[in-house]
């Protein structure tokens, strides 16, 4: 009977499992547009997000429309698909003020005046269409046929920041961004707010919010380059063709905040949000190296440019050792650079950094000279009440001393400072 009855419930499960639902299993929600920098015409959007539910360029949810542009019957429009929580996040195609990026995929369409949209990839390489639509695959790595994005014989202060993500971690854009940085207060020698084309390009990509533009650039047989930060003008448009040096535009100055980037900075600062795509962790540009693995140095033939440093713009024909339009074969550093310049580089980001820098020619005088003041009054003071000087004494010997071992200290600093800016073969 036992048997009987187990032979029952178990003949029961099976029919229930046999009959019972198949799970079903979330799926991630379609990807559609939740965000513009302007106003977007309203079939333009409809037309996009019907055409990212079924054909999505990246794996992303959310999309933002970053530029439109309307020709003829049809119309460019520029797309950022972004790592973000909510629609309600805010964004940028830049990095966030904490230094993460939100960038999964930058890139345009063309939404044909009978609403399809068709992808302006590297791979459509068909006749009568714009020239955005028929590049190859691009470059990386730069050459020394490029130059640098400002003017000849002028320099920028290459940021503290060094090399840094263009876009989101794991999305494979592979690409970093450098800051270059001057103003009109920074002396005759500093760059001004000109921006120039590294190499001849298209542009594939536009970010317009308003307050600041960044474009893309690509080319037949050349790299990519993003150049942000700039000021509006007529030809920051997709489909723009650039040749090398060609005057792209000026760049923003003053602080500012949207979506196509931001910066904190004086009214008389400006700087260049310079995107580059690197191979095997070095990048050239004529006749200088830029190692994006090894502290963010370029090595522009015998001078080497840290992070923090001025970084001067010099044809490359002027270089020394130059040769073949201004290649420079990057010495290999031998093992007492490498420790010499590894015992610098921790001095100088751990001790230095501890230490007050002297700003102007008067600050030290006149912080000395308020110490002294200092210690008359209060020795006056002690004095006229019969006070006992001797551990008085002993304490303000001791914190002489003290000052005099920080000042030694400094002046240390300094020497190295010095010699770290003096070439090593």
């Amino acid at each position: 009977m036992k048997q009987k009855i187990a032979f029952f419930f178990c003949a029961l499960a099976f029919m229930m499992m046999a009959i019972a639902p198949a799970p079903v299993q979330a799926q991630e929600p379609a990807a559609y547009v939740f965000d513009t920098t302007k106003p977007v015409n309203a079939g333009v959007r409809a037309a996009v997000d019907a055409w990212l539910a079924v054909s999505p360029p990246a794996n992303a949810t959310y999309y933002a429309i970053t530029y439109t542009d309307a020709r003829d019957l049809d119309t460019f429009v520029s797309l950022a698909a972004l790592n973000i929580q909510s629609p309600d996040e805010e964004w940028f195609i830049t990095e966030k003020a904490d230094g993460t990026t939100q960038v999964i995929w930058l890139g345009s369409v063309l939404v044909h005046y009978d609403n399809s949209v068709e992808l302006l990839t590297p791979a459509q390489a068909q006749v009568s269409v714009p020239k955005v639509l028929a590049l190859p695959a691009n470059l990386s790595g730069g050459g020394h046929q490029y130059r640098f994005p400002w003017d000849y014989g002028k320099s920028v202060k290459y940021s503290i920041a060094g090399p840094h993500a263009l876009g989101y971690e794991g999305a494979g854009l592979n690409g970093v961004a450098v800051d270059l940085i001057s103003g009109d207060n920074m002396g005759l020698t500093a760059a001004t707010d000109k921006v120039f084309a590294a190499g001849p390009g298209i542009i594939d990509f536009v970010c317009d919010d308003g307050t600041s533009v960044a474009i893309r650039t690509s080319g037949v047989d050349t790299d990519q380059f993003m150049y942000a930060h700039l000021n509006s003008n007529a030809n920051l448009v997709v489909d723009h063709e650039f040749e090398k040096g060609a005057l792209i535009g000026n760049l923003r100055s003053g602080t500012f905040l949207d979506s196509c980037g931001w910066a904190v900075q004086s009214g008389h600062h400006y700087h260049l949000h310079w995107g580059i795509w690197p191979s095997a962790g070095t990048f050239r540009v004529g006749g200088c190296v830029l190692n994006t693995s090894v502290l963010g140095k370029w090595t522009c033939g015998t001078t080497v440019v840290s992070p923090g440093q001025m970084l001067a713009n010099i044809e490359t024909d002027t270089l020394p050792g130059a040769d073949d339009g201004g290649m420079i074969e990057t010495p290999t550093p031998s093992f007492w650079n490498m420790f010499l310049v590894g015992f610098v580089t921790i001095f100088d980001q751990g001790v230095v950094k501890l230490l007050p820098s002297h700003t102007s020619a008067t600050a030290l005088p006149m912080a000395l000279w308020s110490a002294v003041r200092f210690v008359f009054k209060v020795t006056y003071a002690l004095l006229r009440a019969n006070f006992n000087m001797g551990p008085a004494m002993a304490a303000l010997f001791i914190a002489l001393a003290f000052r005099f071992l920080i000042s030694v200290i400094w002046v240390i600093a300094a020497i190295f400072r010095t010699w770290k800016m003096l070439p090593m073969q």
